[in-house]
């Protein structure tokens, strides 16, 4: 068993070295910069000092624009304005939401549009292509452990 998981570790290792050195991009709201493809993607800061976020997807393009990048005003059955909540939990924990509905002190942003812009235009965003769906969940969780991810949904509070 100590092999196997020395082997894995050399693998996810190797993986994350050149993840790591792909070029971030900034999305500017230009969907066909990502693929309709499985994967795991991240967030990090502008100077990429920081990890905000690591995620994973059966669609990244669909995950980042149906999903990360969702306007919380949607119209109900009759056509009235209302809030939503998101089915981001970078963008909700940008705005100080916590995953229960309850919102956290010292928000990073304080209105939507502040961290629709943050997500869009400032911070920097890579992703793999990875079809297999066990090692995908695994890149994720070791990924997001050894960044330390910011926003992490599972970090312990």
């Amino acid at each position: 068993m100590i092999i196997r998981d020395s082997i894995w570790q050399k693998r996810l290792d190797a993986e994350v070295k050149k993840f790591l050195k792909k070029p971030a991009i900034k999305l500017n709201g230009n969907k066909q910069l990502l693929p309709i493809a499985a994967g795991v993607y991240m967030f990090s800061s502008e100077d990429d000092t920081e990890c905000y976020y690591v995620g994973k997807a059966g669609d990244i393009q669909g995950r980042i624009f149906n999903g990360h990048l969702t306007r919380s005003k949607r119209k109900d059955r009759v056509g009235n304005l209302r809030d939503y909540y998101y089915k981001a939990p970078l963008k909700n924990s940008l705005l100080g939401w916590s995953n229960a509905g309850t919102s956290e002190e010292n928000p990073e942003c304080s209105y939507e549009d502040q961290a629709h812009d943050l997500l869009l235009n400032k911070l920097n965003f890579r992703w793999v292509e990875i079809g297999n769906s066990r090692f995908r969940g695994m890149f994720e969780y070791y990924l997001t452990s050894i960044l330390n991810a910011k926003h992490s949904i599972d970090k312990d509070v």
